[in-house]
């Protein structure tokens, strides 16, 4: 069994390579870091600001841009795809003011379904 350059010892080989990166060959302090801006409401009635977040896999640059994409899980409105990132956005509540959040799970078998395929 062949293991990927930088594969931490006792890990297996699976059925499909995943290529490692050198940790120090990933420039560091070179992207500026993400200011999560706020979630967007699914409903505000009356006193009560609802949201509807799902969580999903999607790929997403988090090294620097000459770098591959990274798979990540990350979190955004169900009615706001673009919302979707890592870090994930932030939910602003304001004090005495209800919230209401439901969480979907919207991580799919990729042999049912895949969306970034």
């Amino acid at each position: 069994m062949t293991l990927p350059t930088g594969a931490p010892p006792g890990s297996r080989s699976g059925s499909a390579a995943v290529a490692v990166l050198d940790p120090t060959a990933i420039p560091k302090y070179v992207t500026d870091l993400v200011i999560p801006p706020a979630m967007p409401k699914n409903t505000s009635r009356g006193n009560l600001d609802t949201y509807v977040i799902g969580v999903r896999q999607f790929s997403q640059q988090v090294l620097p841009p000459t770098l591959p994409s990274t798979t990540v899980w990350g979190y955004g409105s169900l009615m706001h795809p673009e919302t979707f990132h890592y870090p994930s956005y932030t939910i602003e509540a304001r004090y005495g003011r209800p919230v209401r959040t439901t969480w979907v799970n919207d991580l799919v078998d990729r042999a049912a379904s895949c969306r970034t395929c």
